[in-house]
This record gives structure tokens, C-alpha cells and sequence, in this order.
């Protein structure tokens, strides 16, 4: 179904056929959320990494016409870069304002959720991450699914995004999969090797085999030939003291030195790693994806 391919020790590029997976369940009935947004709790299983997971589906109000939607893929945050994560109640604040703005959503599980907050947590569950490519094989399978279940989604506006940790798998994602036409990072960790401390990554190198190119492979400084290519917008607050907003800055100013397409880097003053997000961050990402999406449509 999909042929996977590293062609270079620093990047996770996967070369996809046209075959999407044909075993995917049947959607399942709606949900009515917050009114009239439709909600869709999808459940799948398969073999290999990347394959099961949970995804919810969220349409606007109303009847869509075949191919009439654009669509945003949001992995959940707050994981610690190098491990995965599951969704819950909370990550609702991040999918709803795309949904209201007239965009279809799908937020999908990563691969090597960590259950327990130990060292054996964390050995148990670095191996899962790394082989589902950091979450890009969650992304691909998710993007599958709409391709093959959601008809009212258009497969030429495909949007990804995310915060904190998940806005480093969304440049991942845009950078890995040419179906993913623009992106919107919120706050993300540009060099893992500059984030995590040189004697975890000697430890978890030992433990787990390969993790130390893995971190790498998964930095989006390491991918930015293939992020230049797509709109990128970058957001960050100056009082953000989880994510440096520097890094943020030299990241932007990197893609925009490589000749990027379209980089717009967005900062605020206050608010912090998170509220910032929510109250400045989504609505200038929404604005900056409506301005994509109206060119891809003409």
C-alpha cells in the first residue's frame, strides 16, 4: 500500500503509491457537537506503525458537496518530543475555531504514548515513536482514511497543525508528505539536539538503538529544502518559557534565507507557551490558511 523510503539519514521523506488502504471501517454515525458541528469518533486497527489509532472527525454544519471541504490535521500536544500522544477532552479547544471557520478536521493519535511518567515509560515507549517515523505514518494513515472515507473533503486542500510538540510534527508532516499542501506551527521546537540534554540523548541512545540520528531525522531545521517549497506560517510570544521564541525567529529567518515560498512568522508580546495559542495563535492561523486555501480553489 505504501512504499517507505529514508533518503538521507537526517530526513523522513515517504514516498507514497496511489493505493490508499481499503480496509478502513465504515464511518460511523455523527455526533452533534456544540450544537451542529458533526463529530465523528473513529477507531482503527492494522498492522504496523502508524496503523492503530483514534482519529476524530470533525465537519462543519450542514451538507458538503463531494470535494467542497479543506481539511486540517492536528496531532495532540504536550508530549516531551520524543514520544507520542493520545487525545483527549482538552485538545478540543485547538479543533473547534478551524471547524466554525469552515474547515473539516481530523486529529489523529501518535504512535508510543507514554504510559507512566518513569525512565521504563519513557524506553517503552521511544521505540514506537521512532517507528512510526514520529508520528509521520500516524499523519499518512489519517490522511488516508479521509481520502478513502470522507468524500466531502477536497484531497487538493490538505492543511496540517499544530502546538508545542504537535507544531513540530505538523512541519514533519508538511516537509514528508507532498498531499499536505501548507502548514501552521504554533510554538514549535525547531532542533530536538539543542532541546534535550546531551546526556539523555547519550542514555536513550544506548537504550534504544539509532535514537541518536532519530533525533535528527525528526528536527525540522533537517527538513527545510522540502518546507520551503510549501506556505509555512511560525508563531511564537516573546514571554513563551517553554519554547524559546528566538528559535522560533531563527527558524523563520532560515526557511526565508532558503529561498522559502511563503514563510510568515507571526509573534505577540504576552500570553505565554499556551493561552497565546489559543487567543492569538489559531485565529492568525486560520486567517493565514483561508488566504492558501482561496488560491488553491481558483
Amino acid at each position: 500500500m505504501r512504499k517507505q523510503t529514508c533518503v538521507a539519514p537526517a530526513c523522513l521523506i515517504l514516498l507514497l503509491t496511489s493505493v490508499v488502504r481499503a480496509d478502513f471501517p465504515d464511518r460511523p454515525a455523527a455526533q452533534a457537537l456544540n450544537g451542529n458541528i458533526q463529530f465523528f469518533d473513529v477507531s482503527l486497527q492494522g498492522d504496523g506503525a502508524g496503523q492503530t489509532m483514534k482519529l476524530w472527525l470533525y465537519l462543519p454544519a450542514g451538507t458538503h458537496a463531494a470535494k467542497s471541504l479543506p481539511c486540517v490535521f492536528v496531532a495532540p500536544a504536550g508530549s516531551i518530543l520524543i514520544t507520542g500522544m493520545t487525545l483527549g477532552d482538552g485538545d478540543r479547544a485547538e479543533h473547534l475555531p478551524y471547524v466554525l471557520a469552515g474547515f473539516a478536521v481530523v486529529a489523529y493519535e501518535l504512535d508510543g504514548a507514554m504510559v507512566g511518567r518513569t525512565n521504563g515509560a519513557v524506553w517503552a515507549a521511544v521505540p514506537k515513536f521512532m517507528a512510526a517515523h514520529g508520528g509521520i505514518d500516524n499523519e499518512h494513515t489519517a490522511v488516508d482514511y479521509v481520502l478513502a472515507r470522507v468524500p466531502e473533503v477536497d484531497p487538493r486542500r490538505l492543511y496540517a497543525a499544530g502546538h508545542s510538540s504537535a507544531a513540530t510534527v505538523a512541519l514533519d508532516v508538511t516537509a514528508a508528505d507532498p498531499r499536505i499542501k501548507a502548514c501552521c506551527a504554533y510554538a514549535p521546537v525547531p532542533n530536538l539536539r539543542n532541546r534535550l540534554k546531551p546526556t539523555t540523548i547519550t542514555v536513550l541512545d544506548r537504550k534504544v538503538p539509532g535514537f541518536d540520528s532519530f533525533i535528527d531525522a525528526i528536527s525540522p531545521v533537517q527538513q527545510i529544502e522540502q518546507l520551503k517549497t510549501k506556505p509555512v506560517m511560525l508563531f511564537t510570544a516573546d514571554d513563551d518559557a517553554n519554547v524559546p521564541t528566538q528559535s522560533v525567529k531563527d527558524f523563520a529567518e532560515a526557511l526565508q534565507q532558503a529561498g522559502a515560498k511563503k514563510v510568515k512568522l507571526v509573534t505577540v508580546p504576552t500570553g505565554g507557551h499556551h493561552d497565546s495559542m489559543i487567543t492569538d495563535g489559531i485565529p492568525a492561523g486560520i486567517s493565514f490558511l483561508l488566504g492558501v486555501d482561496s488560491k488553491i480553489r481558483k
